[in-house]
């Protein structure tokens, strides 16, 4: 048994962000969906532990130039268009966006250049 390696922050990780899952309305098929992503890659992993942790935003991590606030970013302008808000009010779920603009990311991470046309077209952004 002195072999064996245990990572307690992954433990803890998963059961915070089940717990968020949960408390911004996500369904357990969400749930085990984004964790399987996140677990594809260790730099959006590292990302999601520091924001558990921090409760901030680490912007370390880019794809095509886009950090996880431009994810976050372009979250709540969807958010906003399709709630038919010119800003976000009182009933938009900031963690729920920010669980959604990590599995952006993962997704992102997967299909660049399909995610960097959609953010660009979505956002009408020149990056």
């Amino acid at each position: 048994m002195a072999n064996i390696i245990y990572d307690a922050r992954k433990l803890k990780l998963m059961e915070a962000v089940k717990e968020l899952s949960y408390l911004v309305g996500n369904s357990d098929a969400w749930f085990n969906s984004f964790w399987s992503l996140v677990m594809e890659n260790e730099n959006i992993y590292d990302e999601l532990l520091y924001y558990i942790d921090h409760h901030d935003l680490l912007c370390r991590y880019t794809i095509e130039n886009y950090s996880i606030v431009d994810l976050f970013v372009w979250q709540m302008a969807n958010y906003n268009l399709l709630h038919d808000t010119g800003k976000n009010d009182a009933s938009c779920c900031k963690e729920a966006m920010v669980l959604f603009a990590f599995e952006a990311m993962a997704l992102m991470a997967k299909e660049p250049e399909k995610y960097k046309k959609r953010i660009q077209s979505d956002m009408r952004l020149d990056k």
